[in-house]
């Protein structure tokens, strides 16, 4: 009898542990949607208001990355569309220039 019930135990243990496992990815899965809501396409233009949601900013600020030269773009019609390749690499760079920073903050000197 003591032996059922250590079986008992340990299945309804498992179970549990199946459960919040499956909660866990669950809900991994829910957050990667909505910090990544849109996985960008490398041959897809996107205009000026896609990018900003993609960025998490507002549409004049990727005017201004656009005016400065940091995300490359074509006026199509009079509106900047930005190739989806264009935004993977301008994440890219973004992501290495603070990696960079990073790296010379620890040891003082520039990194690269």
């Amino acid at each position: 009898m003591a032996n059922a019930a250590a079986v008992f135990a340990l299945i309804r243990t498992a179970s549990a542990l199946v459960r919040d496992v499956g909660i866990l990815v669950i809900g991994g899965l829910k957050l990667r949607k909505f910090f990544f809501p849109h996985e960008v396409q490398d041959s897809r233009l996107y205009n000026s208001s896609e990018v900003a949601k993609l960025l998490g900013t507002d549409r004049k600020s990727v005017i201004r990355l656009v005016n400065d030269g940091k995300l490359q773009a074509q006026m199509i019609n009079g509106n900047f569309k930005i190739l989806g390749d264009d935004i993977k690499t301008f994440f890219s760079h973004k992501h290495h220039l603070s990696h960079r920073l990073t790296a010379s903050d620890q040891d003082g000197k520039p990194n690269g």
